[in-house]
């Protein structure tokens, strides 16, 4: 297998495994890896299915002209069927197990179906198109996918555990409906410019892809804090038991669900009537029979694992990549453009390396959330152009449009603020 297919191969599974460990992460009570595996294992073969049902659809034939044709295509050909069989794969797969015991679940048994998807549909693609449309697709389909799942596990925790006086219906309506809104836009949009544009430039591609990306992030990243911040408390609703209460039996708790299994069995009066501002810490561990095990440091020692091994994998894909590069280029003025590209990949998925060996050590400064978010951007960005330019060189066009250039400058200029903005550590 030559780097250019390892380096591809990479590019197509990666960032779709690194959006899910970023949500993953968030989850104060980690789901059983192997119920996780199942749902990404089923979420991969709905593409059986969705395939079947796609081609009875398009036997109907399609409207002629390319609006009407963009929107009945993204909708009947992908948003509807594919959404709708992930929600389902989460419902036969997770949603009555008795892992699935809290409101953030749904968030992370969604987008693990959605993970086995997009990474089956991303090999389908990236094996005809190549690096490059596997460089685009990872900021462009594979959020989709990823925070489409996410979206729609907020409203299926919702449904589960909606309380018993209201109805889990309008819940489930938004699981459903919201995802295939989003997904449909977005194909729509592609599908629509596919029809009348011929060839769009970079530069356009990343205005419609980023137009439509970034708003559907930020709403799946306040959904996922919210979820956060609100768990308990919709558990609570759920259960009837004072949040107070309830968080005593869940703060400090290992990471892991025979805790809440415990907890589900436990009546909610016998938790109302607990005198629990005057018992000690021993006695808080023992409420009502539920043993609470010795409280676990928050290291997430298994991202940093992943993020070390990621990291130095990439390293030595881009090394080799480098290497091959360099003695297939036949423009000597050009290879230093080609070694200093090959060179900042090299050194980015060197950073994810330290990131990983580090992450279980105290360090005196942080970035915040949004800097590494556009660290990624930006890294994706300018990596995605710079391997345009060379193509053009390849070809025989010796100067690449102006707009290659200056695109190529903003993302390099947002990487350098990315990587120099941290904040020190608050004690």
């Amino acid at each position: 297998m030559s780097a250019n297919s390892l380096l591809t191969i990479l590019a197509t599974v990666v960032p779709a495994f690194l959006i899910f460990l970023f949500i993953y992460s968030h989850d104060e009570h980690r789901e059983p890896a192997k119920l996780i595996a199942k749902v990404t294992l089923f979420g991969a073969l709905i593409a059986i299915p969705v395939i079947i049902v796609v081609s009875i659809i398009k036997t109907y034939g399609t409207p002629e002209a390319p609006l009407q044709r963009s929107f009945y295509e993204a909708f009947f050909w992908a948003a509807i069927p594919e959404e709708l069989f992930k929600l389902l794969t989460v419902y036969w797969v997770a949603y009555n197990r008795k892992e699935f015991d809290e409101p953030f679940d749904g968030i992370i048994y969604a987008t693990a179906s959605s993970l086995g998807f997009a990474v089956l549909e991303n090999f389908f693609y990236v094996s005809a198109g190549g690096i490059q449309l596997a460089l685009v697709r990872a900021v462009s389909a594979i959020p989709l996918h990823l925070f489409c799942g996410l979206i729609m596990g907020y409203y299926i925790g919702r449904a589960k555990f909606t309380p018993k006086h209201l109805s889990p219906a309008p819940f489930w309506v938004s699981a459903l409906i919201l995802p295939i809104t989003f997904h449909g836009v977005y194909d729509a949009v592609l599908f629509y410019q596919h029809y009348t544009m011929a060839n769009p430039s970079i530069s356009e591609l990343a205005v419609i892809i980023g137009s439509m990306i970034l708003p559907m992030v930020v709403i799946g990243i306040f959904l996922l804090r919210k979820m956060k911040k609100y768990n308990v408390y919709f558990l609570s609703l759920y259960y009837e038991i004072p949040v107070t209460k309830l968080e005593i039996l869940l703060k400090n708790v290992i990471k892991s669900e025979p805790v809440l299994n415990e907890l589900n069995q436990v009546q909610a009066n016998q938790l109302v009537t607990l005198p629990v501002e005057n018992l000690t810490e021993t006695e808080k561990n023992n409420i009502s029979g539920v043993h609470l095990p010795p409280p676990r440091k928050n290291s997430r020692g298994f991202l940093g694992l992943v993020y070390a091994l990621l990291g130095s994998f990439g390293v030595l894909i881009f090394g080799l990549a480098t290497l091959g590069y360099l003695s297939e280029f036949n423009e000597e003025i050009h290879k230093p453009l080609l070694l200093l590209l090959m060179g900042f990949s090299t050194f980015n998925f060197f950073l994810l390396f330290l990131k990983g060996f580090r992450r279980n050590r105290e360090k005196g400064k942080i970035r915040s959330m949004s800097m590494k978010i556009l660290l990624f951007v930006s890294y994706i960005g300018s990596s995605s152009i710079g391997i345009d330019i060379i193509k053009k060189i390849e070809e025989g066009d010796l100067e690449p449009s102006e707009n290659n250039y200056i695109f190529l400058s903003i993302f390099s200029i947002l990487w350098l603020i990315a990587f120099f903005n941290k904040s020190k550590k608050p004690e």
